[in-house]
């Protein structure tokens, strides 16, 4: 396959799991990591032992803090095995108050913010909710979410169309090479 064609393919995520364990990379990840990887080995032509050396260096780093049993504070730095456990909501709940809730952009920054420690979490998390109230209501589809972002997009162009027949629309999207966004011309797989 070539990279061109398999960035205007649609795959389950359980068919990227296969195609990492096909070209021997890591499969752990979302969907867009696991594409990403895909797509570069693709371009690359990587045999994937760079990666296999370097994930067993990354696993014993992971092995390094405990976020489950550790105590927590705001000088706590966040690691590259981050996860969201029931101590850190309780750390998060006591810190900011009842009213703190986990959203999508915050996980994001956590992840893309090793290094920093748990106040700047704290700051970043306020500007998420911020910047929520003043979107109001109009939530960002991560790009991995194809039939999400299609479906939302299908309904507010066509807000009398059923959920079956627009299902049908993305099914023959989904198949059809190219880009899976919802375009207007994707009327035509409307069945009367």
């Amino acid at each position: 396959m070539t990279p061109a064609e398999f960035s205007t393919t649609y795959f389950h995520k359980h068919k990227l799991v296969a195609m990492c364990r096909e070209y021997g990379l890591p499969t752990q990840g979302a969907k867009l990591e696991l594409s990403e990887r895909i797509s570069a080995y693709l371009k690359e032509g990587d045999c994937g032992e760079s990666r296999s050396k370097s994930s067993s260096k990354s696993k014993a780093k992971h092995l390094q803090f405990d976020w489950h049993k550790s105590k927590l504070s705001r000088g706590t730095m966040i690691t590259n095995n981050y996860k969201n456990t029931r101590n850190v909501r309780d750390f998060f709940l006591q810190e900011v108050g009842p009213h703190f809730k986990m959203n999508v952009a915050w996980l994001n920054w956590m992840r893309s913010h090793v290094g920093y420690n748990l106040g700047d979490a704290i700051t970043a998390w306020e500007e998420t909710v911020l910047t929520k109230k003043a979107q109001r209501g109009k939530n960002t589809i991560a790009p991995q979410f194809e039939y999400n972002r299609y479906m939302r997009d299908f309904f507010a162009d066509n807000p009398g169309v059923g959920r079956a027949k627009a299902i049908e629309c993305w099914k023959m999207k989904r198949d059809t090479p190219g880009i899976k966004a919802y375009e207007r011309s994707d009327r035509q797989w409307i069945v009367s």
